[in-house]
């Protein structure tokens, strides 16, 4: 029995342990062309300047979440605070579409262009820059992120 629990306690370690040195990612780049196949055709979209969205990474822990309102590309922290347009708010209930931050990067590093554009494909939110769309987003709510 002290053998299962020892087994047990290991087992909860390493799962834990995990968790911290593996956390979650949300979103998946493609190539432009699998996303129109995979997402389908994009029926709107804003342009937003990589400036923009690197300052929101220099501000956020891990995640940056995304919706078009009005025609406006707003960015949001790890704790839904906005970070871009400035001096504006949302509702707390109002879901975003959440991405991790290595992922944007990759994005931005492969796509080589100064700007991205938020596309709303359906019910899909993707951002696409150079030949590169980043798709996969969680919602939050009610995924939002714990820390």
């Amino acid at each position: 029995m002290k053998t299962a629990i020892k087994v047990l306690q290991i087992f909860v370690l390493f799962v834990l342990s995990y968790s911290v040195i593996y956390p979650q990612t949300y979103g998946k780049l493609y190539s432009k062309d699998q996303a129109n196949v995979l997402f389908g055709t994009v029926s709107s979209s804003v342009q937003v300047n990589n400036a923009h969205i690197q300052s929101a990474i220099n501000k956020t822990k891990n995640v940056l979440m995304f919706k078009i309102i009005n025609g406006i590309v707003y960015i949001l922290d790890n704790k839904r605070n906005v970070l871009y347009p400035v001096e504006n708010s949302v509702s707390s209930s109002e879901p975003f579409h959440m991405f991790s931050v290595s992922i944007i990067n990759e994005l931005l590093e492969k796509g080589k262009n100064t700007l991205s554009t938020v596309e709303i494909r359906g019910d899909v939110l993707s951002i696409t820059n150079g030949n590169f769309t980043l798709e996969f987003s969680t919602l939050c709510p009610p995924f939002c992120p714990s820390d």
